[in-house]
């Protein structure tokens, strides 16, 4: 592993680092083991106050690709999870890239994103592309792609970029719709056997966030036939048994963007946020990157399908408490992976229409695979896709070993 500190100070307090804050946040060794990290760089900008991270986990199989995320919580263990989720997502969906993550800690709402994310570049500059390809993540769209692409000079290096720089912006929704594929495929695997209905047509979807991946999520899934039974965001849970016209969501200008007004639904029940995970439905999909499912509400799940959305929206716990019930939860390392394959195919210079057409056939083969693997050893779809995963960059491994030796 390689550890590398810029300009003086790790991730602390943004005002007043506590020494022995620090010394917690750049124990790096804690994350080590025969996977990775292979390199951790911390970097600070004393004009702008910039503090971010990047972690290159894995890079058996190709550079590290991985997203950029703003937000005041950013630590090293986080960071180092989500280039984790990253390796065993390009490894299980067999992209030529391994797994890395970066985060800027700021609050996205008082920064200019833009110039921080241009700060962070130059400090990483040195990783771009041999070793990082760069993503979006939350708070971090396409306009910021485009600066970070600016400032280190090589475009391909960094993924999510608008279309004029030929580019594949995640705003075109490849997180949510690769979501969807997964669901689809989920259902066509487990069908009425397991309990579920056999296909979009005839389930009932409850969803918690509908943002930048459930939006898209939700119109396909709604267009395929699917009855949204309801929506879920911070402030509270809207719920009609008979389906909700996603196309009338009302939305409302905020400093962030768009944002859907949930609550100004008409013909809807109003319930408290937390009442979303007892309704009946087929399918809980977890959309919004805040945890939704633990020791206290899990067991008032009703859905035979939970979907995991980003940074790990179920405890431990409460993972195991649905795997007992009967529960199928499908992992965010294969849920969510149409945003990585999306960058694969802007990497390889490939055009938007092709990263869809990628998205449809490796998400529903993967899905496939990793369901009826799980169903037939009766064991979460979770460790099937790691599994599958390790398996993968232990061969590459050895192929290279081979290949050293042959030379």
């Amino acid at each position: 592993m390689h550890l590398t500190q810029t300009e003086g100070r790790a991730i602390g307090d943004v005002r007043k680092p506590n020494p022995m804050e620090v010394l917690k946040e750049i124990n790096i060794t804690s994350f080590l083991d025969r996977w990775g990290p292979a390199h951790v760089v911390q970097v600070y900008d004393t004009a702008l106050n910039m503090q971010g991270i990047l972690v290159i986990d894995n890079t058996v199989l190709g550079p590290g690709c991985g997203g950029v995320k703003i937000a005041p919580n950013i630590t090293p263990r986080e960071v180092y999870e989500r280039a984790r989720s990253r390796t065993w997502s390009c490894a299980l969906l067999d992209l030529r890239f391994g797994g890395a993550a970066a985060g800027i800690r700021a609050n996205p709402s008082d920064v200019d994103r833009v110039q921080l994310v241009q700060a962070f570049a130059r400090k990483v500059s040195f990783f771009v592309p041999s070793l990082f390809v760069a993503a979006p993540d939350l708070n971090v769209e396409q306009a910021e792609m485009a600066a970070f692409a600016e400032e280190v000079g090589d475009h391909r290096g960094v993924t999510g970029k608008p279309e004029s720089m030929h580019g594949i912006p995640y705003e075109l929704g490849v997180v949510g719709f690769g979501m969807a594929i997964a669901i689809e495929a989920t259902l066509e695997a487990v069908g009425a056997k397991g309990g579920m209905p056999e296909g979009l047509g005839n389930a009932r979807v409850a969803l918690h966030g509908f943002e930048s991946v459930g939006t898209p999520l939700a119109k396909y899934i709604a267009h395929k036939g699917a009855r949204i039974v309801a929506l879920c965001d911070e402030g509270c849970t809207v719920h009609d048994p008979k389906g909700i016209d996603i196309e009338s969501v009302p939305m409302r200008q905020t400093k962030s963007g768009p944002r859907a007004a949930i609550r100004e639904i008409e013909g809807v029940e109003v319930l408290p946020s937390e009442k979303l995970s007892g309704l009946e439905c087929d399918i809980l999909v977890c959309a919004n990157g805040r945890c939704v499912l633990h020791e206290d509400n899990v067991k008032k799940v009703k859905a035979r399908c939970v979907v995991e959305g980003l940074n790990d929206p179920i405890t431990p716990m409460a993972r195991q408490q649905l795997f007992k019930d009967g529960v199928l939860v499908l992992p965010n390392i294969l849920a969510t992976a149409g945003g990585v394959i999306s960058s694969y195919a802007e990497y390889n210079r490939n055009s938007s229409e092709r990263a869809f057409s990628m998205i449809v056939s490796k998400m529903r083969n993967v899905t496939i695979e990793v369901v009826t693997g799980a169903l037939a050893q009766r064991i979460p779809p979770v460790r099937v896709a790691k599994e599958r995963a390790k398996e993968r960059i232990l061969e590459s491994m050895e192929n290279d070993q081979l290949r050293e030796g042959v030379e």
